[in-house]
């Protein structure tokens, strides 16, 4: 495998056209789970590009989209206090947040 350290991604060792590039959603560099977009560090000896088949990828994929579901809720009821509470991606898959919402 040839990258650059500190500048190329796992994103950038998929070739443009590769099928990959459209269900990718994590890499796995030597056994950590690392985002498709961050720099490769020295040294890796071991790449993989991951989709929503691989239990890790499914589970960025939740868990990641309860973020997604926190930020929009806190947005949408911006004019409200809302308190994020419990939100984490359920090992059968999917996700949830609870939450309380102060409407004035």
């Amino acid at each position: 495998m040839t990258y650059a350290a500190g500048v190329s991604t796992p994103l950038d060792l998929l070739p443009p056209k590769d099928e990959a590039r459209k269900t990718a959603i994590v890499a796995l560099l030597d056994g950590e789970v690392w985002d498709l977009t961050r720099p490769i560090p020295p040294n890796v000896k071991t790449v993989e590009i991951l989709d929503f088949n691989h239990p890790l990828g499914a589970d960025t994929f939740w868990h990641s989209s309860a973020h997604i579901l926190g930020q929009a809720l806190e947005f949408f009821y911006r004019e409200h206090q809302v308190n994020l509470s419990d939100g984490p991606a359920l090992t059968d898959g999917g996700f949830f947040y609870d939450l309380h919402i102060r409407v004035c």
